[in-house]
């Protein structure tokens, strides 16, 4: 009788990485009615996050998602091409009721 071997299996569901596409985040922010952001927040500090070829500490996760003050004037600028006008309100938080907030 030939002994018996295990067969190769499927990676374990639990060490599976899932890939989420922006229309994905978008999808669950809206289900969830939570802002994107809250997707890519990393856990608390003092643990590392795997990413691809390398691991990375929260708090430089959490840099790369809200940005630093020397790299946002990109984001401004891309901003501005909104051109929101004045009395058009916009979807920041406010502590307004409509949780709206009107450009001045």
């Amino acid at each position: 009788m030939k002994p018996w071997s295990p067969t190769p299996s499927a990676p374990s569901p639990a060490n599976r990485v899932r890939e989420f596409t922006a229309d994905d985040l978008v999808t669950l922010a809206r289900a969830f009615d939570v802002p994107v952001l809250y997707f890519l927040t990393p856990p608390p500090t003092g643990i590392f996050v795997q990413v691809p070829g390398s691991e990375i500490d929260t708090l430089t996760m959490l840099e790369a998602v809200l940005g630093r003050l020397d790299n946002l004037s990109e984001w401004e600028v891309l901003l501005d091409e909104w051109n929101f006008a004045s009395n058009e309100e916009l979807p920041f938080p406010s502590p307004s009721k409509s949780g709206r907030r009107s450009v001045s």
